[in-house]
């Protein structure tokens, strides 16, 4: 596998996005990007795919516990594209004023029982690989590599989110055309970030056996 297989996936997402963009509204429809449209559903689909992928990767950088963990956390990445979170309770349980306003005590302790898992999970990883990151970084571990893409690419995606919306609000409103080149590429690089976690998988499993887990200290 290709020692930047993660950021040459970026590249090409990030490019496809614009390509469809400039294709919008005709000959490709722009319901393909909304809430429950094509994309959305292929990311939902590879969120599962990236979990299948993650518990069968080689064992030589992954302990089981990591494998559970980092497939609950995928879980809740596309429970949270499906809209599960709002659909619970009819409220979002991700928010504040889902446990000081809007819900019951038995609802606030259902949704913290679904959640307590991931933030274990999340827990367990941050404690198990923090401080071992950016000297991997340095080093050029593939797998750190591909974190640091993850993160960019889920920053960016939440960016060109909220772009729109933001300078609407400053009395700046964005031309047609660019409204479509962000929301695509919001969409598709949602859509890579199950491909990164798998390919994360598998760049640990194609490294040495490491006691602390997939980056080495």
């Amino acid at each position: 596998m290709p020692r930047h297989a993660s950021a040459l996936l970026c590249g090409a997402t990030a490019l496809v996005a614009v390509f469809l963009a400039f294709l919008m509204p005709s000959p490709v429809p722009y319901e393909w990007l909304v809430e429950g449209g094509v994309i959305e559903d292929a990311t939902v689909v590879l969120y599962l795919v990236a979990i299948l992928v993650v518990l069968a990767a080689p064992s030589a950088g992954l302990s089981w516990v990591d494998k559970i963990a980092i497939s609950l956390v995928l879980a809740a990445f596309a429970a949270r594209e499906m809209d599960l979170h709002q659909a619970m309770y009819g409220t979002s349980i991700l928010k504040a004023r889902f446990y000081n306003r809007d819900g019951t005590p038995m609802q606030i302790v259902g949704a913290l029982a679904v959640l307590l898992p991931i933030f274990v999970s999340i827990g367990y990883l941050v404690k198990r690989y923090a401080r071992r990151w950016l000297p991997a970084l340095r080093q050029g571990h593939p797998a750190a590599i591909s974190f640091l893409l993850f993160v960019l690419a889920l920053v960016i995606s939440k960016t060109c989110d909220r772009a729109p919306d933001v300078l609407n609000q400053a009395g700046m409103p964005l031309p047609q055309l660019w409204q479509y080149v962000l929301q695509s590429i919001e969409e598709c690089l949602e859509m890579t970030l199950p491909l990164i976690v798998a390919l994360i998988a598998w760049q640990a499993g194609e490294c040495p056996r490491q006691p602390e887990g997939l980056i080495p200290a």
